[in-house]
């Protein structure tokens, strides 16, 4: 997979590179990334967006929601809680019903690549 260059992205690039909705990516800044501190303008800086990669993951452009991964899983969505159970401390909470790229690696890494 490419590599995402870290410069100045808006909002809108960001929510983008992850492939959710800029509501989502707020959300999901507000939650894994409060050491990010204030947007100032309409663009964030390097040293923003740094934190962001290292808190959220490298942007894929694949937004994972429980039933996305169930579904590569061919499992229900009630199988893959189970499995998800037994390392869950280790994913973190879901925010806004999509897994950060971070998050997801973890499944990946505990579970295998579908």
């Amino acid at each position: 997979m490419e590599q995402v260059k870290i410069k100045p992205y808006t909002i809108l690039e960001l929510a983008g590179l992850y492939g959710v909705s800029r509501k989502v990516f707020n959300s999901w800044l507000n939650y894994f990334c409060p050491d990010v501190g204030k947007l100032t303008g309409k663009i964030y800086t390097i040293l923003q967006v740094e934190i962001m990669f290292k808190n959220l993951g490298s942007p894929t452009g694949i937004a994972y929601t429980t039933l996305t991964l169930a579904n590569l899983y061919k499992v229900s969505k009630n199988v893959f809680f189970s499995w998800l159970k037994l390392f869950r401390p280790k994913v973190g909470k879901l925010v806004a019903i999509t897994y950060t790229p971070l998050q997801a690696q973890i499944i990946f890494d505990h579970l295998g690549h579908p």
